[in-house]
Protein backbone atom coordinates (compact mmCIF):
# COMPACT_ATOMS: atom_id res chain seq x y z
CA UNK A 1 0.00 0.00 0.00
CA UNK A 2 1.41 3.39 -1.00
CA UNK A 3 0.43 5.16 2.21
CA UNK A 4 2.52 2.70 4.21
CA UNK A 5 5.57 4.44 2.72
CA UNK A 6 4.60 7.75 4.28
CA UNK A 7 3.67 6.08 7.55
CA UNK A 8 7.09 4.45 7.54
CA UNK A 9 8.61 7.85 6.85
CA UNK A 10 6.99 9.26 9.98
CA UNK A 11 8.10 6.36 12.15
CA UNK A 12 11.60 6.02 10.73
CA UNK A 13 12.60 9.67 10.78
CA UNK A 14 10.67 10.99 13.76
CA UNK A 15 13.25 9.78 16.25
CA UNK A 16 16.19 10.50 13.93
CA UNK A 17 15.40 14.17 13.46
CA UNK A 18 17.04 16.90 15.45
CA UNK A 19 14.91 17.37 18.52
CA UNK A 20 12.58 14.64 17.30
CA UNK A 21 10.42 17.13 15.39
CA UNK A 22 11.13 16.58 11.70
CA UNK A 23 9.77 15.66 9.25
CA UNK A 24 6.55 15.70 11.26
CA UNK A 25 7.10 19.37 11.99
CA UNK A 26 8.87 21.98 14.03
CA UNK A 27 11.97 22.24 11.84
CA UNK A 28 11.74 25.09 9.40
CA UNK A 29 12.98 24.68 5.85
CA UNK A 30 13.76 27.04 3.01
CA UNK A 31 10.15 26.79 2.01
CA UNK A 32 8.55 24.31 4.37
CA UNK A 33 8.16 25.27 7.99
CA UNK A 34 5.69 22.57 8.95
CA UNK A 35 4.72 23.10 12.59
CA UNK A 36 2.55 20.12 13.40
CA UNK A 37 3.16 18.85 16.92
CA UNK A 38 2.76 15.45 18.48
CA UNK A 39 0.01 15.61 21.06
CA UNK A 40 0.14 11.97 22.06
CA UNK A 41 1.45 8.72 20.54
CA UNK A 42 -0.10 8.30 17.10
CA UNK A 43 -1.90 11.66 17.22
CA UNK A 44 -0.83 14.78 15.37
CA UNK A 45 -2.52 18.15 15.59
CA UNK A 46 -2.03 21.06 13.21
CA UNK A 47 -0.83 24.32 14.71
CA UNK A 48 -3.36 26.89 13.59
CA UNK A 49 -0.81 29.69 14.02
CA UNK A 50 1.56 28.26 11.42
CA UNK A 51 2.33 30.33 8.36
CA UNK A 52 1.10 28.87 5.10
CA UNK A 53 3.38 28.62 2.08
CA UNK A 54 0.58 29.08 -0.42
CA UNK A 55 -0.11 32.44 -1.97
CA UNK A 56 -3.47 34.07 -1.14
CA UNK A 57 -4.02 34.61 -4.85
CA UNK A 58 -3.93 30.87 -5.39
CA UNK A 59 -0.55 30.75 -7.16
CA UNK A 60 2.06 28.08 -6.59
CA UNK A 61 4.49 29.10 -3.85
CA UNK A 62 7.00 26.27 -3.77
CA UNK A 63 9.27 28.76 -5.52
CA UNK A 64 9.65 26.43 -8.50
CA UNK A 65 7.75 25.46 -11.66
CA UNK A 66 4.53 23.52 -11.17
CA UNK A 67 6.22 20.31 -12.32
CA UNK A 68 9.26 20.53 -10.03
CA UNK A 69 10.25 18.32 -7.09
CA UNK A 70 12.22 20.45 -4.61
CA UNK A 71 13.70 18.56 -1.62
CA UNK A 72 12.69 20.13 1.68
CA UNK A 73 10.20 22.47 -0.03
CA UNK A 74 7.46 20.62 -1.91
CA UNK A 75 6.29 19.33 -5.27
CA UNK A 76 4.73 21.61 -7.84
CA UNK A 77 2.01 23.71 -6.26
CA UNK A 78 2.03 21.73 -3.01
CA UNK A 79 4.42 23.27 -0.48
CA UNK A 80 5.24 21.77 2.90
CA UNK A 81 3.37 23.58 5.64
CA UNK A 82 0.54 24.67 3.33
CA UNK A 83 -3.04 24.41 4.53
CA UNK A 84 -5.60 22.25 2.77
CA UNK A 85 -7.55 25.40 1.91
CA UNK A 86 -4.49 26.56 -0.05
CA UNK A 87 -3.76 23.37 -1.99
CA UNK A 88 -7.31 22.13 -2.60
CA UNK A 89 -7.72 24.45 -5.64
CA UNK A 90 -4.72 22.71 -7.25
CA UNK A 91 -5.50 19.15 -6.19
CA UNK A 92 -9.27 18.88 -5.99
CA UNK A 93 -10.88 16.09 -3.99
CA UNK A 94 -8.65 13.10 -3.23
CA UNK A 95 -9.28 9.87 -5.12
CA UNK A 96 -8.59 7.90 -1.96
CA UNK A 97 -7.78 8.64 1.66
CA UNK A 98 -6.81 6.74 4.76
CA UNK A 99 -6.70 8.07 8.31
CA UNK A 100 -4.53 7.10 11.28
CA UNK A 101 -5.66 9.32 14.14
CA UNK A 102 -4.97 12.86 12.97
CA UNK A 103 -2.71 11.70 10.15
CA UNK A 104 -4.58 11.68 6.84
CA UNK A 105 -3.06 10.05 3.75
CA UNK A 106 -4.60 11.34 0.52
CA UNK A 107 -3.92 10.22 -3.06
CA UNK A 108 -4.58 12.23 -6.22
CA UNK A 109 -4.50 10.15 -9.38
CA UNK A 110 -4.57 13.00 -11.92
CA UNK A 111 -1.58 14.83 -10.46
CA UNK A 112 0.18 11.61 -9.43
CA UNK A 113 0.67 12.81 -5.86
CA UNK A 114 0.16 11.45 -2.38
CA UNK A 115 -0.13 14.06 0.36
CA UNK A 116 0.21 13.43 4.09
CA UNK A 117 -1.82 15.89 6.17
CA UNK A 118 -2.05 16.67 9.86
CA UNK A 119 -5.83 16.86 9.92
CA UNK A 120 -8.36 17.25 12.74
CA UNK A 121 -10.79 14.34 12.88
CA UNK A 122 -14.00 14.70 10.90
CA UNK A 123 -15.86 13.37 7.86
CA UNK A 124 -14.29 15.99 5.57
CA UNK A 125 -10.79 17.42 5.30
CA UNK A 126 -10.60 20.42 7.59
CA UNK A 127 -9.41 23.58 5.78
CA UNK A 128 -6.67 24.08 8.41
CA UNK A 129 -5.20 20.62 7.76
CA UNK A 130 -1.48 21.00 7.11
CA UNK A 131 0.80 19.37 4.53
CA UNK A 132 3.49 17.32 6.29
CA UNK A 133 4.90 15.58 3.23
CA UNK A 134 4.12 15.08 -0.44
CA UNK A 135 5.12 12.22 -2.75
CA UNK A 136 5.37 11.92 -6.51
CA UNK A 137 4.13 8.49 -7.55
CA UNK A 138 5.36 6.12 -10.23
CA UNK A 139 4.35 7.31 -13.70
CA UNK A 140 3.99 10.96 -12.70
CA UNK A 141 5.78 13.55 -14.81
CA UNK A 142 7.81 15.78 -12.51
CA UNK A 143 11.25 17.33 -12.90
CA UNK A 144 14.04 17.80 -10.39
CA UNK A 145 17.27 16.28 -9.10
CA UNK A 146 15.27 13.28 -7.80
CA UNK A 147 12.23 12.00 -9.69
CA UNK A 148 10.38 8.70 -10.11
CA UNK A 149 12.22 6.75 -12.79
CA UNK A 150 15.70 7.93 -11.78
CA UNK A 151 18.26 5.22 -11.13
CA UNK A 152 19.95 4.85 -7.77
CA UNK A 153 23.26 5.77 -9.41
CA UNK A 154 21.83 9.04 -10.75
CA UNK A 155 20.31 9.98 -7.39
CA UNK A 156 23.49 9.23 -5.47
CA UNK A 157 25.49 11.20 -8.02
CA UNK A 158 23.26 14.20 -7.26
CA UNK A 159 22.83 13.79 -3.50
CA UNK A 160 25.53 11.38 -2.37
CA UNK A 161 24.97 8.35 -0.19
CA UNK A 162 21.64 8.29 1.68
CA UNK A 163 21.76 9.29 5.32
CA UNK A 164 19.84 6.13 6.20
CA UNK A 165 17.89 3.34 4.55
CA UNK A 166 14.81 1.51 5.81
CA UNK A 167 13.88 -1.54 3.74
CA UNK A 168 13.71 -0.30 0.13
CA UNK A 169 13.49 3.42 1.00
CA UNK A 170 16.56 5.68 1.03
CA UNK A 171 16.35 8.90 3.08
CA UNK A 172 18.34 12.10 2.58
CA UNK A 173 18.72 14.86 5.17
CA UNK A 174 17.99 17.43 2.46
CA UNK A 175 14.33 16.48 2.83
CA UNK A 176 13.67 13.78 0.24
CA UNK A 177 13.44 10.01 0.04
CA UNK A 178 13.29 7.49 -2.79
CA UNK A 179 11.54 4.13 -2.71
CA UNK A 180 13.36 1.78 -5.01
CA UNK A 181 12.21 -1.21 -6.99
CA UNK A 182 15.45 -2.78 -8.00
CA UNK A 183 17.68 0.23 -8.63
CA UNK A 184 14.95 2.49 -10.01
CA UNK A 185 13.08 5.05 -7.88
CA UNK A 186 9.34 4.37 -7.93
CA UNK A 187 8.13 6.94 -5.39
CA UNK A 188 9.86 10.19 -4.35
CA UNK A 189 8.72 11.85 -1.11
CA UNK A 190 9.52 15.38 0.02
CA UNK A 191 9.51 16.35 3.71
CA UNK A 192 11.21 18.83 6.04
CA UNK A 193 15.03 18.63 6.13
CA UNK A 194 16.33 17.03 9.30
CA UNK A 195 19.51 16.43 11.27
CA UNK A 196 20.48 12.81 11.83
CA UNK A 197 21.46 12.30 15.45
CA UNK A 198 23.87 9.44 16.06
CA UNK A 199 23.67 9.83 19.84
CA UNK A 200 20.67 10.62 22.05
CA UNK A 201 20.42 14.12 23.53
CA UNK A 202 21.49 14.57 27.15
CA UNK A 203 18.90 13.71 29.76
CA UNK A 204 17.40 16.55 31.74
CA UNK A 205 15.64 16.54 35.06
CA UNK A 206 11.86 16.39 35.18
CA UNK A 207 9.93 19.17 36.85
CA UNK A 208 6.23 18.76 37.48
CA UNK A 209 4.11 21.79 36.66
CA UNK A 210 2.51 23.54 39.61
Amino acid sequence: MRCSIMLGLCCALGCAADGGDAPMGGASSSGGGSTATTASPGTVTADASATSNADPAGESTTGAPDDAIVPGVGIGAVALGSRWSDVEPFLGAPDSSLRFGNLLFTTFDTSGLEVLLASPAGPDIDPVSQVLSVAALEGSNYAGVVTPGNTRADIELALGEPSEEVADVAFYVEGVSARYEGDVAQIVTVFDPYTLRTTPPPMVGFEASR
